[in-house]
């Protein structure tokens, strides 16, 4: 049979190999070697360790990406559209290949992008970094804060669902749509665009809609006093290491 880990120290199975940190869970290495095992191999595995392995895959397949994450976990009612595609290998792109440091995702109304990118990308980050051992938080903001929450609230019904699936339990005290952490550590907060942000940071800033309609949009003092608070609230909230989606 196949030898896991190469170099010095070799294993018999995959799973011995994972549990001595050789490779991370939740990354494309071990999907990569997961999906290299040759069928004839593993037709010759007990049908306990078969199953393991066909539920690796498909978990290490969710955490690959947003995309995958929502599709796996929507229940069907998300579609992984071209564009969607797209949007979700740039911000993989972003956090795990160092693309770019600020993300700018333009595309038009009613398309997704929102879905994508405040819905299903906190809850697939929040996620990832659990099983990588890696707690980090999510900061998002909006035109209104109330527009945020809504959005801190959907991420935290994903979590509160699929949490015992990936080892993720929510602090009891952690009612609040805007402000909610996990046992294990990281989390999630919400804000309004030009509002305080008194205590609250993140590694990983999503700022979807900041501005409400065209006629803030059109307003340059609108625009001046956006960009003032992105300067001097928003991007100071990023945490070491943080990125960030627009």
């Amino acid at each position: 049979s196949r030898n896991w880990g190469g170099g010095k120290h070799k294993y018999r199975h995959p799973s011995q190999f994972i549990a001595t940190g050789c490779v991370k869970i939740g990354t494309m290495s071990l999907l990569n070697e997961l999906l290299a095992i040759p069928q004839e191999e593993i037709a010759e595995w007990p049908e306990k360790e078969q199953v393991w392995l066909h539920d690796m895959i498909e978990r290490e397949i969710a955490l690959s990406s947003p995309a995958r994450f929502a599709e796996k976990h929507s229940n069907g009612l998300w579609t992984a559209y071209r564009h969607l595609e797209h949007t979700s290998d740039a911000i993989v792109g972003m956090l795990d290949h160092d693309d770019c440091d600020l993300l700018l995702i333009d595309q038009p109304v009613r398309h997704g992008k929102s879905q994508l990118c405040s819905k299903w990308t906190p809850a697939w980050y929040l996620t990832r970094q659990r099983i990588r051992q890696e707690p980090k938080s999510v900061l998002l903001g909006s035109y209104e804060s109330t527009f945020a929450e809504k959005w801190g609230r959907d991420v935290r019904g994903i979590i509160k669902e699929i949490g015992p699936q990936y080892d993720m339990v929510l602090r009891d005290d952690s009612r609040a749509a805007a402000r909610w952490e996990l046992v294990s550590g990281g989390g999630m907060n919400t804000a309004g665009a030009g509002g305080p942000i008194t205590g609250k940071g993140g590694h990983l800033l999503i700022l979807d809609d900041p501005i409400k309609n065209a006629d803030d949009a059109r307003s340059p003092t609108m625009r001046r006093h956006l960009k003032e608070w992105w300067d001097t609230t928003w991007i100071t909230r990023r945490e070491g290491g943080g990125t960030g989606t627009k």
